[in-house]
């Protein structure tokens, strides 16, 4: 018979020859994150971000922290709702006005419909004042 390698044939997987398994994974990722970047344009930071696909998915805060990426806070009004389930890629924003110059961290924290949560890793922006001629 036709073998299609040489450890499987398409007859043991047909058949199902007791000693051939299959192994499918469980679950995949909840999200899977392809883009997340930032840019700068006056005092705003917009963070982008896209999803190949999401599986049920609440949505998503924004975190940022200064100076380190030890003390990560949830940004006020950074929630952003996720699309449940679904195989579409989806495309985020959220910007963030900042007050003072300096080294920056976000990442984002998603959660699951079931409460449980996702941190991706950070990404760091410096972000400096542009001076004003006042004359």
């Amino acid at each position: 018979f036709y073998r299609s390698s040489r450890y499987l044939s398409w007859m043991d997987v047909i058949v199902g020859d007791p000693k051939t398994r299959i192994i499918m994974p469980e679950e995949g990722l909840p999200v899977e994150i392809y883009y997340f970047y930032a840019n700068i344009t006056n005092n705003n930071v917009g963070l982008y971000w896209g999803t190949l696909s999401e599986t049920n998915n609440y949505g998503f805060y924004v975190q940022r922290s200064y100076k380190n990426t030890n003390s990560f806070r949830d940004i006020p009004g950074s929630f952003t709702p996720g699309h449940g389930t679904t195989n579409i890629p989806q495309h985020y924003q959220f910007t963030d006005i900042v007050s003072k110059p300096g080294r920056y961290y976000y990442r984002l924290k998603q959660i699951d419909l079931d409460g449980t949560i996702h941190y991706n890793d950070p990404i760091r922006i410096r972000f400096y004042y542009k001076y004003e001629n006042l004359e």
